[in-house]
């Protein structure tokens, strides 16, 4: 998997429950999808719908914790 977010490298999938800080593999709705492959944000593949390559991104949050977006960012708790 090679991404500007993420160094080339080797990666395990596994089947737990995510917890935070754990890297999640994750493909885009297909209305989003489209539109990052027609503006050429992301990069062909076939792992997804719409023939492109899933995110991958660190997980901040799960479920029960407070999400705040403002000017300043992403906070949370």
């Amino acid at each position: 998997m090679n991404t500007d977010s993420y160094p080339l490298g080797i990666y395990q999938l596994t089947e737990k429950a995510p917890q935070k800080g754990d890297l999640v593999l994750f493909c885009l709705p297909d209305d989003i999808a489209e539109i990052a492959k027609n503006n050429e944000y992301m990069s062909f593949g076939f792992s997804c719908p719409g023939n492109i390559k899933p995110m991958i991104k660190k997980l901040v949050a799960v479920g029960g914790d407070n999400i705040f977006i403002d000017a300043q960012g992403v906070k949370v708790n």
